[in-house]
């Protein structure tokens, strides 16, 4: 699945208490996880059985392929500095969501 960095997991569903997730970091609209090599099990664990994550999809408005591209593009060079590109999600010929 395709994070499109919401925060919206993590303001909601911390493991470590009913408050947002203390370890959730913002980056100019983007939301990330300050220990994300250390991250608990819960969160390595989190899977959904979509491409792009629909609670992501929802909150941030989004039903546009190629803005959603660009948020997935945009979230890894944030987390990478851009090093690299993520590969296209959408280049196995996906056209819907």
């Amino acid at each position: 699945m395709y994070c499109l960095h919401c925060g919206d997991c993590c303001k909601t569903l911390s493991p470590f208490s009913e408050e947002p997730c203390k370890f959730l970091t913002e980056i100019n609209g983007f939301f990330f996880c300050s220990i994300y090599e250390k991250k608990p099990k819960e969160c390595k664990n989190h899977t959904y059985p979509y491409r792009f994550c629909l609670i992501g999809l929802n909150v941030l408005k989004l039903n546009d392929i190629d803005k959603i591209r660009e948020r997935i593009d945009t979230g890894y060079e944030i987390t990478h500095h851009g090093r690299q590109r993520r590969p296209n999600p959408t280049a196995r010929g996906d056209k819907q969501l």
